[in-house]
């Protein structure tokens, strides 16, 4: 693991992670809170984000062959319209079915939206560490 620190700690500055961590925080937040409080059921976005990820997938394995910075700066963006558009969905979501459920099964809801929710905010985070990122 230690390896794994040292590669990260020599590709981005400290300085770099830090907003990166910042900027990812407080557009998690806002997004969030965006999900959580609008009135109207998303559930018809849950099919159109998947196609989208599908897409980026594609689009990220044909970029191995390529390796352009103008598609790789295109793909970082797409990552993070596509992670912040699935943040208001599962917060969303995470409400809709809160709604819905039984107290007894909420632990095991609870548990997957919690994962999904930090899976959302990994994304972000590495998407914008990688359009702030540089060699310092």
């Amino acid at each position: 693991m230690d390896y794994f620190y040292r590669i990260f700690f020599s590709y981005f500055s400290l300085g770099t992670i830090g907003a990166s961590f910042l900027v990812t925080s407080g557009l998690f937040l806002a997004l969030a809170r965006f999900g959580l409080t609008t009135e109207k059921d998303l559930i018809s976005w849950q099919k159109g984000l998947f196609i989208t990820l599908i897409g980026v997938i594609v689009l990220s394995l044909f970029s191995l062959f390529i390796g352009t910075t103008v598609v790789s700066l295109m793909i970082n963006i797409a990552i993070l319209v596509l992670f912040s558009l699935y943040t208001i969905f599962d917060t969303n979501q995470l409400v809709r079915r809160y709604e819905r459920i039984s107290h007894s099964d909420i632990e095991g809801v609870s548990s997957l939206f919690a994962l999904t929710l930090y899976m959302d905010f990994i994304n972000i985070y590495l998407s914008i560490l990688q359009l702030l990122g540089n060699n310092d």
